[in-house]
């Protein structure tokens, strides 16, 4: 049915989807819907990867070097049982398009048209790289985060940290009272940033002050584009979102399609939070 019709319309329509990541672990770590998995998945094939199937290889070279000769109306590339055992043996990290490209490779810008082992390590990686990169190729745990997610986790781990910090201090103080060392004496003073000259008596004042401490602001550059964040700032996601939108529109002076931009997501979805939020 199109939009704004009441008409139902017949299609016939046939989904072939293709992937190298296990569908199945991806539902399970919520990288990919499980309802869509399961409107696609009817018939499944698995179809291992080159270097499983090595039987294969010499089949798919012959067509392909046929396939570039006839495109290309030259003579057709032809291999020596050395070079031959190399592509067989060889691991192809790039699956089938590699195959194809180098077979392409080879028919264009060779004009030798019987290719030996040495014409062929020049076109492909050497192969005690593979490995490696077959071992990266597959991880699958990738860190998804962007800049902005990273730089605030780090934020509030810093402040954590500094808080757990001047809680010790203050467990220092008071145990030690009035009579600090010199060594605790300069912890004291680092944490709450105090004067080497202050005396005694005004050491005593540090656990006064942190008492009445105001919220510290920590500052990005902002030559980065990353706003200041309050050291006491709330964790709710939905008052982060609130509040980086209400900055975002601020810096733009209203203006929504810069603001959307700034914060990475869809004009329409922003004017959808600004009626959320009562924004107007």
């Amino acid at each position: 049915m199109r939009v704004g019709s009441s008409k139902l319309l017949k299609t016939n329509v046939r989904v072939v989807a293709a992937t190298n990541v296990n569908v199945m672990e991806a539902v399970q770590r919520g990288r990919f819907r499980e309802d869509l998995y399961y409107r696609l998945n009817t018939m499944q094939i698995d179809l291992p990867a080159l270097r499983n199937r090595k039987e294969d290889i010499p089949l798919l070279l012959h067509k392909f070097l046929l396939d570039f000769s006839e495109r290309y109306k030259i003579p057709q590339v032809e291999l020596t049982p050395n070079a031959m055992a190399y592509l067989v043996n060889y691991l192809w990290p790039g699956n089938i398009r590699q195959l194809r490209n180098f077979c392409e490779q080879i028919t264009v810008v060779e004009k030798k048209r019987m290719i030996d082992l040495d014409v062929v390590q020049d076109y492909l990686p050497p192969k005690q790289n593979l490995p490696i990169l077959h071992e990266q190729a597959g991880q699958g745990d990738a860190n998804f985060a962007n800049e902005r997610e990273i730089l605030y986790k780090f934020l509030f781990d810093m402040k954590k940290d500094l808080n757990d910090l001047r809680a010790l201090t203050l467990q220092l103080l008071d145990k030690n009272g009035d009579h600090l060392n010199d060594a605790d004496q300069a912890l004291v003073e680092k944490v709450f940033q105090q004067d080497t000259s202050l005396g005694i008596d005004k050491q005593i004042d540090f656990k006064e002050k942190l008492k009445r401490e105001e919220p510290q602001t920590i500052h990005v550059d902002d030559d980065y584009g990353y706003e200041e964040v309050e050291a006491n700032e709330s964790f709710s996601l939905q008052d982060n979102e609130l509040e980086l939108i209400k900055k975002a529109l601020e810096k733009y002076n209203g203006k929504r399609k810069y603001a959307a931009k700034e914060l990475g997501i869809s004009e329409r979805t922003l004017y959808r939070k600004i009626k959320q939020y009562d924004l107007n």
